[in-house]
């Protein structure tokens, strides 16, 4: 009976460990940034990240979805990601050490965007906050919005 308990534990945890191996966001915070591997082929896939994040949950304040007016991209709108005091030290330790290296904002699972740190410029890129692509209105409010409930999820 004992052991017939201990292997039903034992499947149930590495079934447990194998799930969230295999989703990863449902073992970690559903926004995160991520590097990517180095030499990972491109475009990249969510296999081609580091394992871990480098900022996470309460490393982010919320997004902000906006309408920049740019003339280049008429009609486009933007999502800004702002970052916590925490991390925004994060973004500009990991930035300090790896400055070589690609890194992609990832969002249940998806990369959403991918950037490589900016060269050391008096802190022009060190606002605390990263910009996603171009958008239609309603994609950049909807993206904002699910961001905004998954943050206040994690805190």
């Amino acid at each position: 009976m004992i052991k017939t308990i201990l292997t039903f534990i034992l499947i149930l945890f590495f079934g447990a460990t194998s799930f969230a191996t295999e989703y990863p966001s449902a073992a970690q915070s559903p926004l995160e940034y991520r590097l990517l591997k180095k030499d990972a082929p491109m475009p990249p896939k969510f296999e081609s990240l580091e394992e871990t994040s480098f900022m996470k949950g309460s490393d982010f304040k919320k997004a902000v979805a906006s309408n920049p007016k740019n003339p280049n991209f008429p009609d486009k709108w933007t999502v800004e990601v702002l970052f916590s005091k925490k991390g925004k030290e994060a973004y500009t330790q990991m930035a300090s050490t790896d400055r070589e290296r690609t890194y992609c904002l990832v969002f249940e699972a998806e990369i959403l965007q991918c950037s490589s740190f900016p060269p050391e410029v008096k802190g022009l890129y060190l606002k605390g906050s990263g910009q996603l692509r171009p958008a239609t209105e309603g994609q950049a409010k909807n993206l904002a919005e699910r961001i905004n409930k998954s943050l206040i999820k994690t805190k």
